[in-house]
Order: C-alpha cells, then structure tokens, then sequence
C-alpha cells in the first residue's frame, strides 16, 4: 500500500493536535482528486477514499453500530481495513485491528475482549471454516474476499443506505462528504493489542489527541511534504505500520 500526502494548492498547515479528527483525513485534502493511495493495481484519490469512507460509515450505521462501539478488522493489511477505519471514525466508532498472524483461538479472545459488535474478515480469513465459531458468535460478520460465512463486502456497502444528514450525499455525490462526527482530544480513536509475549495480548487505547500528536511528529520526522509518497509494508495492527499510512494522509506543513 502506497501513500500520498495531500499536494499543496493551498497553505497547508500540519493537523494541529486539537483538532484532529480521522473522519476528516480525506474530507479536508486541498485537492479532493489528488491521488491518495494505492492499493496492489487500484489507485484512489482523496474525493474516492472518502467517499467509500463514508459507504463504510453508513453500512456501520445500517447494521446498528452505535458511537463508542468496537469493529474489528482480522487479515492482512489491505484498503478495506483504512476504510473501515475512517468509516468507523465517521460514524463515531472505533477501529480495532487484529494480528493476523494469531491462532483462531487467540484472534477470538482479542475480538471477544474489546466487545466488537462487528468483525470484518479478510483473505484467508474469510475462507470457509478459517474462522472458528468463537470468533464470529453474537457479532455480524462481513467477508471481504473468501467464501466463508457473512455477508460480503461489496454487498454489504451497497445495501446500505445514506446517512441522513452527510452533506455531498457520501458515495453517491458530487463532493468529499461531512463528518457527523468530530472527536473531542480525549475521545478513544484507535485501539490497538499488545503481542501477548509475557500474557495475553492488552488493548491500548488512543486517543484522538495522542494519535495526532504522533502523527504530526512522523509529518516532522518524515520530512514528509507535498509531493512526497511512503510505501507502507509493515502490518496495519502495529502504531508502527498504522502510522506509516496515517502519517501521510493529513496535509503536511509546508518547507521552509
């Protein structure tokens, strides 16, 4: 997966800390149809990152996931799992991506810990009998890829209604769709799971204000500006890998 900080048609200031919302990443790119990322052989620009965004923000909504609600992402690092980020980000919930790399039965206890209301399948995942029935009991299930059990996800976004009240009508407008949702600095944005190596596995919550912190220091770090692209090839359960594509996507500041 590839990267594109927003290119400068406009002063770009960095993403003060305060203000940091991941529902608004793609929304507020100076040039909506700038490329954003790209993902194996498709490309998305920032206005077509945001919009399937938002068809993520109101599938969620469409299958009762309220603010504050957990969505879990198991398989390996692809574009389905940043837009269920953003989209869960938009619809006020919260992204919890899951080590891959786990048994079925450690994966289920990381999911079942954090109360995940809805679990995303990806890859081999998604196969049919890949995931064992402690893991997708008493939550909805989506496939992205496989054939196993749940509904898929293509289906899933287009049966979903539009939001009530998006400005520029999400997937099907004409503009970057408004956030019904903006995080206030101590809100949870993200949570993540330790490695277990002495334990089992903890979940560590960021904050809205913490994320944006370490993703202005990584804009600094970086020397990341308009024009610049970041390969991201570590996996998207670890800050490491996850700032790696976040750390891109909001406008840099300008050079001096």
């Amino acid at each position: 997966m590839t990267t594109f900080p927003a290119p400068a048609g406009r002063p770009a200031p960095a993403v003060p800390a305060h203000r940091f919302n991941l529902a608004g990443l793609c929304a507020d790119a100076p040039q909506p149809d700038a490329p954003a990322l790209t993902d194996g052989g498709l490309t998305l620009s920032y206005r077509e990152l945001d919009r399937l965004c938002e068809q993520v923000a109101a599938a969620l909504t469409a299958a009762g996931v309220r603010a504050g609600d957990r969505v879990a992402y198991l398989g390996r690092p692809a574009l389905p799992f940043l837009a269920l980020l953003l989209g869960a980000a938009k619809a006020g919930a919260v992204a919890v991506p899951v080590n891959w790399r786990l048994t079925g039965r450690e994966a289920a206890a990381v999911v079942a810990d954090c109360g995940a209301t809805l679990l995303v399948l990806a890859g081999d995942w998604a196969a049919a009998g890949a995931a064992p029935a402690g893991l997708t009991a008493d939550r909805t299930t989506i496939r992205h890829g496989g054939d196993g059990a749940g509904a898929g996800w293509d289906d899933w976004l287009a049966a979903a209604p539009p939001r009530a009240g998006v400005a520029g009508g999400g997937a099907a407008g004409g503009a970057a769709a408004t956030p019904l949702v903006t995080a206030a600095p101590g809100d949870v944005a993200l949570q993540l799971y330790t490695s277990g190596t002495t334990g089992r596995p903890k979940g560590v919550l960021l904050s809205a204000e913490g994320l944006a912190r370490t993703m202005g220091d990584a804009i600094v770090r970086w020397r990341l500006h308009p024009g610049s692209v970041t390969l991201a090839v570590l996996p998207l359960f670890h800050i490491a890998g996850l700032g790696s594509v976040l750390g891109a996507l909001p406008r840099p500041a300008p050079r001096s």
